[in-house]
């Protein structure tokens, strides 16, 4: 592929400052020409309206997003090369070296925040240290990718991490692909597997979010569960609650809603466990909330659960019951024909979990839906606390960690929003 001379695709002169100044993405309508002549996917070199070369990427014709940025160097031409992949993949790992998550489980490769759009590459650490790759293909050009990845990881493993055996694991399951003219797989497909491993109920290291270099034991199932089998993405979130409050009672109650496996109880249940937590876990999946109760038994954490859906059934419990109350929901707007709902939905959520939290209980509240801005959310937040004629104080703001970095040239790919705040008298 890289003897082919590829196509060229100019910016139109009054499109390009957003481009130059860093944005990774062309819609099709800021293109001198309309995109035409490939297959989706394919590699493109774009150029501004004098000529001048600007970077190499993918393009797909069939999208809005015409083209994803991949490198801006003109001498990097072969971005599907494993030499070129070999490299991104290392600075990607020096990046979350930098930040201590090479000890347990950490997202390797974030999209266009790594420099390869569409890509997510999560490495999981199992508690028999042995490694495990879940990989999720969302453009047509990161699907091209996928023979590349394959071929690094299995040359490069032992170098990378110091095992050369590994588990790999693709879940191209995200509906994002449908705008991309890819199909969307409902199961998910074992490329490599390690003998006697068994992903339906795997034990892996989280990084511990109130011990520097500690680490916290959590089970799943990586082949059916969500996303890429656990969320990576609230360990700063955690830590930033665990260095911001403190409480005097013992059995502190906390109420975990959308629990899943029970990430988030478990971290501050180990964090707060002078305290003697109460765990209450409520989530709609029966078997998430076997995983949850599980993980927080080896744990030593006291803990129910509750199966339900908490966006319907969270009036069932009871007002002013608990001190720490985590609303940490999947993404509720998963397309702008969704907003007015989703917001709703958001609103409504909110507004219940306030209530149900005791005179100076904490309210941790999270939005995944990357359509939903930060500012509208705290509008929502703001609304929710206002109905229910509570005193209520905002006082932390958090988002994705930092093994999910953010192009500040690039807000789309901040999605996680975080909001802590305090119930008063």
């Amino acid at each position: 592929m890289s003897m082919k001379k590829y196509p060229i695709w100019a910016l139109k002169s009054k499109n390009e400052k957003r481009f130059k100044q860093g944005h990774p993405w062309v819609f099709s309508n800021e293109l001198s020409q309309t995109p035409k002549g490939i297959e989706p996917g394919d590699p493109i070199e774009l150029r501004d309206a004098g000529g001048e070369f600007l970077a190499y990427g993918f393009g797909n014709p069939h999208s809005l997003i015409a083209f994803r940025a991949v490198t801006r160097q003109k001498d990097e031409r072969d971005i599907f090369a494993p030499t070129f992949i070999q490299k991104t993949l290392a600075q990607a790992l020096k990046l979350r070296e930098s930040q201590g998550y090479l000890h347990a489980s950490f997202r390797w490769i974030f999209g266009e925040a790594d420099g390869l759009p569409g890509l997510i590459l999560d490495r999981y650490l199992t508690t028999d240290d042995k490694n495990v790759f879940v990989m999720q293909a969302q453009t047509a050009g990161a699907q091209k990718m996928i023979s590349s990845i394959v071929e690094v990881l299995s040359q490069e493993s032992k170098t990378f991490f110091g095992a050369s055996s590994f588990t790999l694991i693709l879940k191209n399951n995200a509906s994002s692909r449908k705008l991309e003219g890819l199909e969307v797989m409902h199961e998910a497909e074992v490329l490599k597997k390690e003998e006697g491993l068994n992903i339906t109920d795997l034990e892996v290291w989280l990084k511990s979010s109130h011990q520097k270099e500690g680490k916290l034991p959590l089970s799943a199932d990586f082949l059916k569960g969500q996303k890429t089998g656990l969320f990576l993405d609230q360990s700063y979130n955690i830590e930033l609650f665990l260095s911001r409050f403190q409480f005097k009672k013992q059995n502190i109650k906390i109420l975990d809603l959308c629990s899943y496996v029970g990430h988030w109880s478990a971290q501050l249940g180990k964090g707060l466990s002078h305290l003697k937590p109460e765990v209450t876990l409520c989530d709609a999946s029966e078997q998430a909330l076997s995983f949850a109760k599980r993980n927080l038994k080896k744990l030593n954490i006291e803990c129910i659960t509750k199966k339900m859906d908490v966006l319907t059934e969270i009036n069932q419990l009871k007002e002013a019951s608990y001190d720490i109350v985590i609303c940490d929901p999947p993404a509720l707007i998963k397309g702008r024909k969704n907003i007015p709902q989703g917001k709703k939905a958001y609103f409504k959520l909110n507004q219940s979990a306030m209530k149900l939290l005791t005179p100076y209980g904490v309210l941790v509240s999270c939005s995944c839906s990357g359509i939903l801005e930060e500012k509208e959310f705290e509008t929502l937040m703001q609304q929710a606390a206002l109905s229910t004629k509570m005193a209520f104080s905002f006082v932390a703001r958090g988002g994705q960690s930092g093994d999910h970095p953010l192009l500040l040239e690039f807000p789309e790919g901040r999605y996680l929003k975080c909001l802590m705040g305090v119930k008063r008298d």
